[in-house]
């Protein structure tokens, strides 16, 4: 969804850099990036609870790390949108981000927990949860 937002922005105009649309295109690509990736960290503590997920995040070591990185880029996603770039530039570091975000996604719900549970060493995957 969001690769369109960013294609429609960046075919209004390719070179707008300093225009007077071009904070218009950067603010409306940032705050999407913004919400979508947000609402994805609170999607886990609204489903298990805020306790219960929170303390499994800190039971796994470096789960709680990928979560606060996690944050930090859903932030810096919508703080790169104040720079002014062209917005074929700004489309590349927004999908640089969130190709960031998503691979610490994939190791704090994956990787993380198994190399913490022995999986593959006669645990089972059932015994995560």
């Amino acid at each position: 969804m969001l690769v369109g937002v960013a294609l429609k922005l960046a075919l209004k105009d390719p070179s707008a850099v300093g225009q007077f649309f071009s904070a218009e295109q950067r603010t409306q690509l940032g705050v999407a990036m913004v919400v979508v990736f947000g609402a994805q960290l609170g999607i886990g503590p609204c489903h298990e609870g805020v306790a219960a997920f929170f303390s499994r995040r800190a039971a796994v070591r470096g789960a709680l790390s990928a979560y606060v990185f996690r944050g930090l880029l859903a932030a810096g996603m919508g703080l790169v949108a104040l720079v002014s770039l062209p917005p074929w530039q700004l489309v590349v570091v927004e999908a640089a981000l969130a190709a960031l975000a998503m691979a610490s996604l994939h190791a704090e719900a994956l990787w993380l927990p198994l190399l913490g549970t022995g999986i593959g060493k006669g645990a089972h995957h059932s015994e995560l949860r």
